[in-house]
Protein backbone atom coordinates (compact mmCIF):
# COMPACT_ATOMS: atom_id res chain seq x y z
CA UNK A 1 0.00 0.00 0.00
CA UNK A 2 1.35 3.37 -0.93
CA UNK A 3 1.74 6.14 1.60
CA UNK A 4 -0.99 8.53 -0.68
CA UNK A 5 -2.84 5.40 -0.15
CA UNK A 6 -2.51 5.15 3.66
CA UNK A 7 -3.24 8.67 4.17
CA UNK A 8 -6.79 8.71 2.39
CA UNK A 9 -7.49 5.41 4.64
CA UNK A 10 -6.76 7.09 7.31
CA UNK A 11 -8.88 10.28 6.71
CA UNK A 12 -11.98 7.97 5.97
CA UNK A 13 -11.06 5.89 9.28
CA UNK A 14 -11.46 8.95 11.13
CA UNK A 15 -14.70 10.51 9.55
CA UNK A 16 -16.13 6.86 10.38
CA UNK A 17 -15.15 6.94 13.63
CA UNK A 18 -16.76 10.92 13.84
CA UNK A 19 -19.67 10.12 11.90
CA UNK A 20 -20.42 6.15 13.52
CA UNK A 21 -20.21 7.25 17.38
CA UNK A 22 -21.13 4.31 20.02
CA UNK A 23 -22.64 4.67 23.33
CA UNK A 24 -19.67 2.14 24.42
CA UNK A 25 -17.00 3.85 26.27
CA UNK A 26 -14.76 1.48 26.73
CA UNK A 27 -11.13 0.51 25.78
CA UNK A 28 -11.34 -1.79 23.08
CA UNK A 29 -13.74 -1.40 20.98
CA UNK A 30 -15.81 1.66 22.24
CA UNK A 31 -15.29 5.55 22.49
CA UNK A 32 -11.90 5.29 24.53
CA UNK A 33 -10.17 3.16 21.81
CA UNK A 34 -11.26 6.07 19.09
CA UNK A 35 -10.24 8.93 21.95
CA UNK A 36 -6.58 7.38 21.26
CA UNK A 37 -6.68 6.90 17.60
CA UNK A 38 -7.94 10.96 17.65
CA UNK A 39 -4.91 12.14 19.98
CA UNK A 40 -2.47 10.06 18.00
CA UNK A 41 -3.77 10.73 14.78
CA UNK A 42 -3.22 14.76 15.64
CA UNK A 43 0.34 14.26 17.14
CA UNK A 44 1.16 12.91 13.36
CA UNK A 45 -0.95 15.27 10.92
CA UNK A 46 -0.12 18.29 13.41
CA UNK A 47 -4.24 19.18 13.28
CA UNK A 48 -5.26 20.66 16.37
CA UNK A 49 -8.98 19.79 15.46
CA UNK A 50 -8.45 15.77 15.89
CA UNK A 51 -7.18 16.72 19.80
CA UNK A 52 -9.95 18.88 20.10
CA UNK A 53 -12.26 15.78 19.00
CA UNK A 54 -10.23 13.51 21.25
CA UNK A 55 -11.06 15.74 24.47
CA UNK A 56 -14.78 15.82 23.40
CA UNK A 57 -14.95 12.55 23.62
CA UNK A 58 -12.95 12.21 26.69
CA UNK A 59 -15.54 14.50 28.12
CA UNK A 60 -18.19 12.45 27.13
CA UNK A 61 -16.20 9.03 28.90
CA UNK A 62 -16.15 11.15 32.28
CA UNK A 63 -19.81 12.01 32.21
CA UNK A 64 -21.07 8.47 31.65
CA UNK A 65 -18.54 6.55 33.79
CA UNK A 66 -20.42 8.68 36.73
CA UNK A 67 -22.90 5.48 36.19
CA UNK A 68 -20.98 3.01 34.96
CA UNK A 69 -21.07 -0.62 36.45
CA UNK A 70 -19.08 -2.21 34.19
CA UNK A 71 -15.70 -3.30 35.30
CA UNK A 72 -13.70 -4.94 32.76
CA UNK A 73 -10.96 -4.25 30.57
CA UNK A 74 -12.60 -4.55 27.28
CA UNK A 75 -15.83 -2.09 28.47
CA UNK A 76 -15.30 -1.04 31.58
CA UNK A 77 -12.96 1.06 34.17
CA UNK A 78 -10.22 -1.08 34.00
CA UNK A 79 -9.45 -0.41 30.61
CA UNK A 80 -10.46 2.98 30.83
CA UNK A 81 -8.64 3.65 33.69
CA UNK A 82 -5.43 2.44 31.87
CA UNK A 83 -6.28 4.35 29.21
CA UNK A 84 -6.05 7.86 31.31
CA UNK A 85 -2.85 6.50 32.28
CA UNK A 86 -1.40 5.66 28.88
CA UNK A 87 -2.99 9.23 28.07
CA UNK A 88 -0.87 11.08 31.06
CA UNK A 89 1.85 9.00 30.21
CA UNK A 90 2.28 10.21 26.86
CA UNK A 91 1.46 13.47 27.13
CA UNK A 92 -2.04 13.78 25.63
CA UNK A 93 -3.26 15.07 28.81
CA UNK A 94 -2.54 16.60 31.86
CA UNK A 95 -3.64 15.59 35.46
CA UNK A 96 -3.90 15.57 38.89
CA UNK A 97 -1.85 13.13 40.72
CA UNK A 98 -5.14 11.79 42.70
CA UNK A 99 -6.66 12.02 39.21
CA UNK A 100 -7.27 8.20 39.48
CA UNK A 101 -8.05 7.83 42.63
CA UNK A 102 -11.95 7.18 42.38
CA UNK A 103 -11.34 5.07 39.52
CA UNK A 104 -8.69 2.74 42.19
CA UNK A 105 -11.62 2.99 44.47
CA UNK A 106 -14.34 1.39 42.48
CA UNK A 107 -11.56 -1.72 40.99
CA UNK A 108 -10.65 -2.00 44.68
CA UNK A 109 -14.30 -2.58 46.00
CA UNK A 110 -15.16 -4.32 42.64
CA UNK A 111 -12.66 -6.79 43.56
CA UNK A 112 -13.19 -6.90 46.87
CA UNK A 113 -16.98 -7.68 46.82
CA UNK A 114 -17.09 -10.05 43.44
CA UNK A 115 -13.23 -10.98 42.20
CA UNK A 116 -15.03 -12.76 39.12
CA UNK A 117 -14.92 -15.81 37.43
CA UNK A 118 -13.17 -15.25 33.78
CA UNK A 119 -9.53 -15.22 34.06
CA UNK A 120 -8.71 -13.34 30.88
CA UNK A 121 -7.56 -9.75 29.91
CA UNK A 122 -10.23 -8.26 28.34
CA UNK A 123 -13.31 -9.89 30.27
CA UNK A 124 -11.75 -11.41 33.67
CA UNK A 125 -9.64 -11.04 36.34
CA UNK A 126 -6.02 -10.46 34.45
CA UNK A 127 -7.75 -7.17 33.38
CA UNK A 128 -7.96 -6.16 36.68
CA UNK A 129 -4.59 -7.02 37.52
CA UNK A 130 -3.07 -5.25 34.49
CA UNK A 131 -4.94 -1.99 35.72
CA UNK A 132 -3.01 -2.51 39.16
CA UNK A 133 0.35 -3.08 37.21
CA UNK A 134 0.19 0.30 36.07
CA UNK A 135 -0.58 1.33 39.64
CA UNK A 136 1.71 -0.07 41.39
CA UNK A 137 3.03 2.10 43.82
CA UNK A 138 -0.72 3.45 44.75
CA UNK A 139 -2.37 2.39 48.53
CA UNK A 140 -3.06 -1.87 48.29
CA UNK A 141 -2.12 -2.30 44.87
CA UNK A 142 0.82 -5.36 46.14
CA UNK A 143 -1.89 -6.62 48.06
CA UNK A 144 -4.44 -6.71 45.60
CA UNK A 145 -1.66 -8.30 42.91
CA UNK A 146 -0.37 -10.48 45.53
CA UNK A 147 -4.48 -11.84 45.96
CA UNK A 148 -5.24 -12.05 41.98
CA UNK A 149 -1.93 -14.00 41.47
CA UNK A 150 -2.87 -16.53 44.06
CA UNK A 151 -6.53 -16.74 42.85
CA UNK A 152 -4.87 -17.31 39.41
CA UNK A 153 -2.09 -19.78 40.73
CA UNK A 154 -5.55 -22.11 41.84
CA UNK A 155 -7.32 -21.93 39.29
CA UNK A 156 -4.93 -22.55 35.94
CA UNK A 157 -6.28 -26.05 35.08
CA UNK A 158 -9.53 -24.82 34.00
CA UNK A 159 -8.29 -21.96 31.69
CA UNK A 160 -9.12 -21.70 28.36
CA UNK A 161 -6.07 -20.91 25.91
CA UNK A 162 -6.84 -17.02 25.75
CA UNK A 163 -6.66 -16.72 29.65
CA UNK A 164 -3.02 -19.04 29.63
CA UNK A 165 -1.38 -16.56 27.26
CA UNK A 166 -2.85 -13.73 29.38
CA UNK A 167 -2.21 -14.87 33.07
CA UNK A 168 1.18 -15.52 31.28
CA UNK A 169 1.64 -12.05 30.88
CA UNK A 170 1.11 -11.33 33.70
CA UNK A 171 3.05 -13.73 35.54
CA UNK A 172 6.02 -12.35 33.06
CA UNK A 173 5.35 -8.35 34.07
CA UNK A 174 5.23 -9.39 37.60
CA UNK A 175 8.36 -11.55 37.25
CA UNK A 176 9.70 -8.29 36.39
CA UNK A 177 9.37 -6.64 39.86
CA UNK A 178 11.80 -6.98 42.40
CA UNK A 179 8.53 -6.32 45.22
CA UNK A 180 7.40 -9.93 44.01
CA UNK A 181 10.52 -11.96 44.56
CA UNK A 182 11.98 -14.90 43.72
CA UNK A 183 8.88 -17.54 44.52
CA UNK A 184 7.31 -15.31 41.29
CA UNK A 185 10.05 -16.52 39.06
CA UNK A 186 9.46 -20.15 39.97
CA UNK A 187 6.24 -19.84 38.73
CA UNK A 188 6.38 -18.84 35.82
CA UNK A 189 9.07 -21.26 35.26
CA UNK A 190 6.99 -23.71 36.37
CA UNK A 191 3.80 -22.50 34.49
CA UNK A 192 5.89 -22.39 31.74
CA UNK A 193 6.83 -25.94 31.61
CA UNK A 194 3.39 -27.23 32.47
CA UNK A 195 1.50 -25.42 29.65
CA UNK A 196 3.30 -26.02 26.58
CA UNK A 197 1.33 -22.40 24.75
CA UNK A 198 2.04 -22.65 20.99
CA UNK A 199 3.51 -19.44 19.76
CA UNK A 200 1.48 -20.66 15.99
CA UNK A 201 -2.24 -20.17 18.17
CA UNK A 202 -1.10 -17.05 20.05
CA UNK A 203 -3.16 -14.98 21.69
CA UNK A 204 -6.75 -15.62 20.28
CA UNK A 205 -8.20 -12.67 21.43
CA UNK A 206 -6.69 -10.84 18.66
CA UNK A 207 -8.88 -10.64 15.32
CA UNK A 208 -7.27 -11.56 12.34
CA UNK A 209 -6.28 -8.13 10.88
CA UNK A 210 -3.26 -6.13 10.13
CA UNK A 211 -3.16 -4.40 13.89
CA UNK A 212 -4.10 -7.71 15.60
CA UNK A 213 -1.05 -8.97 14.17
CA UNK A 214 1.15 -6.34 14.84
CA UNK A 215 -0.25 -6.11 18.70
CA UNK A 216 0.78 -10.27 18.15
CA UNK A 217 4.61 -9.93 16.87
CA UNK A 218 4.65 -7.28 19.76
CA UNK A 219 3.91 -9.85 22.60
CA UNK A 220 5.77 -12.66 20.97
CA UNK A 221 8.35 -10.48 21.26
CA UNK A 222 8.00 -9.10 24.43
CA UNK A 223 7.01 -12.28 26.19
CA UNK A 224 8.39 -14.78 24.38
CA UNK A 225 11.59 -13.64 23.01
CA UNK A 226 10.49 -14.25 19.05
CA UNK A 227 11.54 -12.30 16.47
CA UNK A 228 8.60 -10.28 15.51
CA UNK A 229 10.22 -10.59 11.46
CA UNK A 230 9.28 -14.66 11.97
CA UNK A 231 5.56 -14.26 10.43
CA UNK A 232 3.79 -16.68 12.92
CA UNK A 233 -0.03 -16.03 11.22
CA UNK A 234 -0.68 -14.85 7.80
CA UNK A 235 -0.48 -10.92 8.01
CA UNK A 236 -2.93 -9.02 5.88
CA UNK A 237 -1.99 -6.16 3.85
CA UNK A 238 -5.28 -3.88 3.99
CA UNK A 239 -7.78 -2.86 6.61
CA UNK A 240 -11.32 -4.01 5.94
CA UNK A 241 -13.07 -0.49 6.51
CA UNK A 242 -16.67 -2.99 8.16
CA UNK A 243 -18.03 -4.21 11.27
CA UNK A 244 -15.21 -7.00 11.48
CA UNK A 245 -12.54 -5.11 12.62
CA UNK A 246 -12.58 -1.97 15.43
CA UNK A 247 -11.70 1.09 13.11
CA UNK A 248 -9.65 2.91 15.80
CA UNK A 249 -7.08 0.73 16.38
CA UNK A 250 -6.66 -0.29 12.06
CA UNK A 251 -6.22 3.62 12.49
CA UNK A 252 -3.42 3.50 14.65
CA UNK A 253 -1.86 0.67 12.78
CA UNK A 254 -2.04 2.88 10.21
CA UNK A 255 -0.08 5.56 11.48
CA UNK A 256 2.28 3.43 12.84
CA UNK A 257 3.29 1.93 9.47
CA UNK A 258 3.88 5.80 7.92
CA UNK A 259 5.29 7.20 11.58
CA UNK A 260 6.84 4.08 13.17
CA UNK A 261 8.00 5.95 16.52
CA UNK A 262 4.06 5.77 17.06
CA UNK A 263 3.91 2.22 18.22
CA UNK A 264 3.16 3.05 21.87
CA UNK A 265 -0.57 2.05 21.76
CA UNK A 266 0.03 -1.95 20.59
CA UNK A 267 0.57 -2.39 24.40
CA UNK A 268 -3.01 -1.45 25.10
CA UNK A 269 -4.58 -4.60 23.16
Amino acid sequence: MKRNEIHILLQTIEQTLFREKTQDIGLISGKMSAVIFYFHYARFTGDISFRDIANELLDEIQNQLVNCTEKSYRHGIAGIGIAFDYLIENGFIEAEEDFLDDVDKALYVAFMNQPGTGFSLYDGLTGYAWYWLCRINRPYSEMLLSEILFILQNNLSQMSSTELFDVHNFLFEINCMPVFGQKKENFLRSFRKQYLLKASESYPRLINSPAGEQVRQHLLRRYWQIDSNIPVSPIIKEVKLDGSTNLAWEGLYLISVLSPKEKSWVGLL
